[in-house]
């Protein structure tokens, strides 16, 4: 079958491929140590403790091991 087309495709393409996405810049998301604020343990186990805080005015939960 591959023989009968002059182009080379064993079947013909419907559509074009997707591209790739843009990778994510990470510098931009990057967050310095100063700018973490531990407020409250929240718990801890194996692998490490896990605190609340705030992170450029968000509240989150914080791994730290």
């Amino acid at each position: 079958m591959c023989a009968e087309t002059d182009d080379g495709l064993c079947c013909r393409l419907t559509k074009a491929c997707p591209k790739e996405p843009e990778p994510i810049p990470f510098k931009e998301i990057e967050v310095k140590r100063l700018e973490i604020a531990l407020t409250k343990k929240l718990g801890q186990g194996q692998f490490g403790e896990v605190w609340a805080g705030k992170v450029r005015s968000s509240l989150l939960s914080i791994h730290a091991d």
